[in-house]
């Protein structure tokens, strides 16, 4: 599985979510990315340390840390992941679309505020069986969620040619795009 939103976005229940995922899926391993500041990765790593050991895991063992990548290289690693965990209260503005656009399936606990809810937002272009699997009710659900998923490699597969097939509806819709020139012609080109 992956997290690849900046650490900033990870809250603490976020936290101990992705920790009880941990501790559920022995099997599992969490990928995340360095971020472009050095010692900023290190105190990451000392917070997640901070969370996970108490719970009994350890993330040394469980995290893998890669470093800052082209596009091409940050695609290829989402296209090998299982499943893309979407941090709480500030969703994937970019990082979804970039895991969905390779058919990665993005788990999201969605939020109350509107940066916490671009990644439901984006998965409900999707049909509603991918909606169903990939948007939990509360924190338990996102842990229960992830972990059976993981646990679930024709449900995984399932879901990922699924996205594929239904990629079009999030990617390929000329709306948004005239809708926001029609604005923009509206209110900045004649003001």
């Amino acid at each position: 599985m992956v997290c690849a939103q900046s650490p900033f976005k990870w809250s603490p229940l976020f936290t101990l979510a992705v920790a009880e995922i941990l501790l559920r899926t022995p099997h599992a391993r969490l990928v995340v990315f360095d971020s472009p500041v050095g010692n900023r990765s290190r105190a990451f790593d000392v917070y997640l340390e901070h969370v996970f050991s108490p719970l009994g895991v350890d993330a040394k063992a469980r995290v893998i840390r890669l470093p800052q990548s082209s596009r091409a290289d940050f695609l290829a690693v989402l296209s090998t992941c299982d499943i893309a965990l979407d941090s709480f209260g500030f969703s994937g503005g970019n990082t979804s679309p970039d895991c969905l656009s390779v058919g990665l399936p993005v788990l999201t606990l969605p939020g109350e505020f509107m940066r916490g809810r671009q990644t439901l937002a984006m998965l409900s272009m999707l049909s509603a069986n991918a909606q169903s699997a990939l948007v939990a009710a509360d924190k338990p659900d996102f842990v229960r969620r992830a972990a059976s998923l993981l646990a679930s490699r024709e449900e995984l597969k399932a879901l990922r040619s699924q996205i594929r097939n239904e990629a079009h509806a999030l990617f390929d819709d000329p709306k948004p795009v005239a809708a926001l020139r029609a604005w923009l012609m509206q209110n900045v080109v004649s003001a």
